[in-house]
């Protein structure tokens, strides 16, 4: 079967579809990628077929430097910006397809193709409550009524950004009718497309009120690409001393992460650590000049370091999450917005990390605090190991393969 995979986001959202293409081509599908071209490298680099969408927004150049938020009137102008490019080129790459799978960002264009070709479907997500403004019983964090904000938020960004270009697509593209007034969400429930949750049933399991297409498969964890080698420079620091502090914000960027390098110095002297600082999106720890104990990255795989470090300071992003779990250490998360609360409070109740530190109240002492709990409580060292051994026995790739089958021979 031919299945397009059609993946919008940062690449926390992108590299767990990466791996899911590797187990379906690997039970003999023909895959295709379908995502923005910054990620088409690490497609390829990996050995799947990747098309490019040109209409590519790097987000944090776009976001307000004190805030690190999109503003209404920008995300407005954005979603104009990048959908007329990228509702043609991903129709044009989708027009042969069998079956799709597609992300929360995804489903944009991806639902309309659906509806065109008539095709079996699935979504993907990083995350429990991607779909609460039209599942409100996956509201599962957070106060109780935020589905509502999220379907509001939702609605804005469909009649003030997408619905007009949308409905010219389907005209005057797909040949279809225009969408009714609240968008084509109800697409996904009378068509019971199934979701795949890509996180560990040991990390949050599955509520029994989801709907019974709502499946909890695992990690879909992504290894280094076969081609892949460490710097000789990063292998020679790792091997002068005891295991390093990891310190990264992935795409998170404004004045705070700035600001935070010479926290993140202090609290590592403080502690007598030696650090590894990931500089991502943000250019973290580049603007500084770090002392022989710190080392900075562009970017390595997780897969590959984190079982060499010994702990985790990050974001609360899913992705470095999960490879902080399944790495056997200690999370020490800065929650910034989005799903990281949720994982941070996911991080306590596992009781695998020290107390979560608000980026507004953040001090050298308190990260230090922090790092030492990680360092030397043997006990939290002790659980997080253990939940490491847990996410390594599932399989969530090789689980979403299973469930792609299993509907398909229901159709």
């Amino acid at each position: 079967m031919k299945i397009t995979i059609i993946a919008f986001g940062t690449r926390g959202d992108v590299q767990p579809l990466i791996a899911l293409s590797l187990g379906l081509q690997a039970a003999g599908h023909t895959v295709q990628f379908v995502t923005q071209a910054r990620f088409c490298d690490l497609a390829t680099s990996h050995n799947i077929s990747c098309v490019p969408i040109t209409a590519d927004v790097h987000l944090p150049s776009q976001k307000n430097k004190e805030t690190g938020r999109l503003s209404p009137y920008r995300l407005y102008k954005l979603a104009r910006q990048y959908a007329k490019v990228a509702l043609r080129e991903t129709w044009d790459a989708c027009k042969e397809t069998e079956s799709l799978i597609f992300s929360d960002w995804g489903r944009i264009p991806g639902l309309h193709i659906v509806e065109k070709l008539n095709i079996p479907a699935y979504m993907s997500f990083i995350h429990p409550q991607q779909m609460q403004f039209l599942y409100p019983e996956t509201h599962v964090f957070g106060p109780r009524f935020n589905w509502i904000t999220s379907w509001v938020r939702k609605q804005l960004l469909w009649h003030m950004g997408l619905r007009h270009l949308i409905n010219e697509w389907r005209l005057t593209t797909l040949g279809l009718p225009p969408t009714p007034f609240l968008g084509n969400e109800d697409l996904l429930k009378k068509r019971k497309i199934p979701f795949f949750y890509t996180f560990s049933p040991s990390v949050f399991p599955r509520p029994d009120h989801w709907p019974n297409w709502f499946h909890v498969t695992g990690y879909h964890f992504l290894n280094a690409p076969p081609t892949w080698t460490p710097s000789t420079e990063l292998v020679d620091f790792l091997n002068a001393g005891p295991p390093p502090v990891y310190v990264g914000f992935s795409s998170m960027s404004n004045r705070k992460i700035g600001d935070m390098t010479h926290l993140v110095l202090k609290g590592l002297t403080l502690t007598k650590q030696r650090g590894i600082l990931a500089s991502g999106w943000s250019n973290f720890g580049k603007q500084h000049t770090v002392p022989d104990n710190v080392f900075v990255i562009d970017a390595v795989p997780h897969s590959w370091l984190f079982p060499q470090v010994a702990a985790v300071i990050h974001h609360g992003g899913a992705g470095t999450t999960g490879a902080a779990f399944r790495a056997g250490v200690p999370n020490i998360i800065i929650p910034f917005a989005l799903d990281q609360p949720f994982w941070a409070e996911r991080v306590q109740a596992l009781d695998v990390g020290p107390p979560t530190i608000s980026p507004n109240k953040l001090t050298a002492e308190k990260l230090a605090s922090a790092i030492e709990i990680a360092i030397y409580d043997q006990t939290l060292r002790s659980r997080a190991q253990s939940l490491g051994q847990k996410i390594k026995t599932e399989d969530g790739i090789t689980r979403a393969v299973e469930l792609f089958h299993y509907y398909l021979s229901k159709i």
